[in-house]
């Protein structure tokens, strides 16, 4: 790593700290903001992917408070209204933020509910476009049943994403990649420009002209919005979309705003803002706005987790390293050597923080900052 690039990442790092101090202490969360920031200081960069299920971050696009339940705004169940508005749509893109798995969590049970309007295709930002070659379509994952991480970006890695596509597998969707799989032409606008262009141009070929097709696209951040950005006039994948084919895809944003609560509308506490005449209040470029929760937690994991068929389940005793910071993995011996692990955590010392699992047989590895074995142990969740 060149000195420059490290001394971005030491800024990076420095900000997100900083950030959840603030954010801790607004929140009054202070027995999480030692933890999270101690860490984040003892963390090295290439320790493995970040853990983010127990920090209650806002959005990175998020600048504003979600619409509130008074005047003509009612909080509503999403899912429903959801189902209601796609019945018009081949087409439905829904974005998260990329260190938010209870966004994928939720865009699992949204593909659930779709397949009742024949939705039976799905594509992901996070696929790899080698791995989902027109010559195989990555038939190994679609019999396999879940991913492994040569399937996609590092956010394949992430353990309810891994769940998510497990989720959408079980539902019989059939999977593609539509990311950019060829280098910047010479000559492109820019490298955004070109990405958003290509990515349009491959959920086209997808669709392919079928009118009875049904879609379904998960996006990260900017790329489903259907109007330029603000000041900047950028131009996005869902605007391209359209003007190459002519179709209005229905646009769920998951990223637009921030809430300082968790509800009782919805499933993991979402909520969705509408108005008396159930209309949806949305914001300039999105057909519709989710608001996802706070995250209740429990023992510094988010509660949610119980909601998807995972149990939180203690660390054993001989695994627990209380000199030090370790990083305890969960692995589905039923599964190959490289599948997305069912779980992650950063344990600092003497914490209680558990493991989230469903029911399986599972070999726990605990590696210390220099990615040494330090301890195994096998166990099963009934």
């Amino acid at each position: 790593m060149s000195i420059m690039n490290l001394t971005i990442c030491t800024l990076m790092r420095s900000v997100l700290v900083l950030f959840c101090c603030v954010f801790a202490a607004c929140s009054g969360d202070e027995a999480n903001l030692v933890t999270v920031n101690d860490v984040i200081a003892e963390m090295p960069e290439d320790w493995g992917p970040p853990e983010h299920t127990h920090i209650n971050f806002t959005s990175q696009t998020a600048t504003k408070e979600c619409p509130v339940e008074v005047g003509d705004v009612i909080y509503i169940d999403p899912i429903p209204k959801l189902v209601e508005l796609a019945r018009d749509y081949n087409v439905v893109m829904i974005n998260e933020a990329h260190y938010k798995p209870i966004h994928r969590a939720f865009i699992g049970e949204l593909a659930k509910a779709l397949t009742a309007l024949d939705f039976n295709y799905f594509g992901a930002e996070a696929f790899s476009p080698r791995a989902f070659s027109d010559e195989n379509r990555n038939l190994s994952l679609a019999a396999r049943g879940y991913p492994v991480v040569q399937d996609g970006t590092s956010y394949v890695s992430e353990p309810i994403f891994g769940q998510m596509i497990e989720t959408v597998l079980e539902t019989d969707y059939r999977l593609f990649a539509y990311d950019v799989s060829v280098p910047l032409p010479k000559g492109a606008q820019s490298s955004q420009a070109h990405r958003d262009t290509e990515q349009a141009k491959n959920i086209l070929d997808e669709l392919g002209g079928d009118t009875d097709k049904k879609i379904l696209i998960h996006a990260g951040y900017h790329h489903i919005r259907e109007e330029p950005t603000v000041y900047t006039e950028t131009k996005w994948m869902a605007q391209y979309f359209t003007e190459m084919s002519g179709l209005d895809p229905l646009t769920i944003n998951q990223t637009d705003c921030y809430s300082q609560g968790a509800y009782d509308a919805g499933l993991f506490g979402y909520a969705m803002a509408v108005d008396t005449d159930g209309n949806p209040i949305t914001s300039k470029g999105y057909d519709a706005i989710l608001i996802p929760p706070k995250e209740e937690q429990f023992k510094g994991r988010p509660v949610w987790l119980r909601e998807i068929g995972r149990r939180f389940v203690e660390v054993p005793a001989e695994l627990r390293f209380d000199d030090q910071y370790t990083r305890v993995t969960a692995r589905n011996v039923g599964k190959v050597e490289t599948a997305v692990v069912e779980d992650t955590i950063y344990r600092p010392p003497h914490s209680d923080k558990p493991l989230s699992l469903r029911p399986g047989t599972y070999l726990l590895e605990v590696t210390d900052n220099a990615k040494t074995v330090l301890s195994e142990a096998r166990i099963t969740v009934p």
